[in-house]
């Protein structure tokens, strides 16, 4: 799948791995401040709650956070014990007053299919995505993002995955 961006999400939403355009669509989540350390996966709700720049990257910055919230509620009540849970709803908590309000409406849900409007350094990508859940690890989800082709999206995309061969040819 190297012509398509897929990523691996934890039920936290921490990027467990990608594809090379999956990591170049997102790059912004593994080059964020709000991640911890490069030893640790990069977190998208961390991203969309806590780094500014998330503001210009997703079209729909209030329906990226909202998914999130729902995704972490769903997997609060799935596993009430999970302690790196616990420790980022905390810190999402104490640090983003939308977080909290949102967490406090108690919204739960999946998110796994749609649209999302991306600004990217290669332009706006319109991509249609799947996330199915593999029946092999449950708590692993598969982020699959598809262009129409032949559209703008389409050769953006190929721009994109130029840009990701040539960075990665040169640090390998």
């Amino acid at each position: 799948m190297s012509a398509t961006p897929v990523i691996a999400l934890s039920r936290r939403l921490d990027v467990l791995a990608s594809n090379a355009l999956g990591r170049a669509l997102f790059d912004m989540a593994f080059t964020s401040p709000t991640r911890r350390s490069s030893a640790s996966p990069p977190g998208l709700a961390s991203v969309v709650f806590l780094d500014p720049a998330a503001a210009k990257f997703y079209d729909d910055l209030d329906d990226a956070a909202a998914a999130c919230v729902r995704i972490l509620r769903a997997q609060a009540g799935a596993t009430p014990h999970d302690k790196q849970l616990i420790q980022l709803v905390g810190e999402l908590s104490t640090r983003s007053t939308d977080f909290r309000s949102r967490w406090a409406a108690h919204d739960v849900g999946v998110h796994r299919a749609g649209r999302k409007i991306l600004h990217h350094q290669v332009g706006e990508l319109v991509l249609g995505f799947e996330e199915p859940t593999l029946e092999s690890s449950p708590s692993i989800t598969l982020s699959a993002y598809i262009a129409e082709p032949a559209s703008p999206t389409s050769e953006r995309l190929q721009l994109l995955a130029t840009w990701a061969a040539t960075t990665a040819a040169a640090h390998p």
